[in-house]
């Protein structure tokens, strides 16, 4: 599997978003691994993943290839952890969008940002 990966972002999170956003990109990344090892090809098999920061709100895009295209509905999300993905991004105030066509699953969420590092911090007192 070939992994493509654009990380454009130096994050400084808190505690609790920084163990929500290790769990968020783990299950995502578990799926897109165990979607493309369903390829039979090598050559078939990718990941990209995209990470942006713009002091708002944190991007993540997490595309791969798969074998064949997901039905996908609110009711039931494929892929184990996906629910779990989707809980804690909202609870983040955020965001999760799905969705796979042309053999290519995407995932992309944007959950808001909070830093360690409080305003006014560095400023002169």
């Amino acid at each position: 599997c070939t992994i493509y990966s654009e990380l454009n972002t130096e994050l400084e999170l808190t505690e609790e978003l920084q163990n929500d956003f290790a769990l968020i990109v783990a299950s995502c990344l578990d799926n897109a691994l165990e979607a493309t090892a369903k390829l039979t090809a090598p050559q078939q098999r990718w990941i990209k993943v995209f990470l942006h920061n713009d002091q708002t709100y944190i991007y993540l895009q997490i595309e791969n290839s798969v074998a064949e295209n997901v039905s996908l509905t609110k009711q039931a999300l494929p892929g184990l952890g996906l629910q779990q993905v989707k809980r804690l991004t909202e609870q983040h105030q955020g965001q999760l969008l799905l969705d796979c066509e042309d053999l290519v699953f995407t995932v992309e969420l944007m959950v808001k940002y909070h830093s360690h590092i409080k305003e006014g911090a560095n400023s002169a007192q």
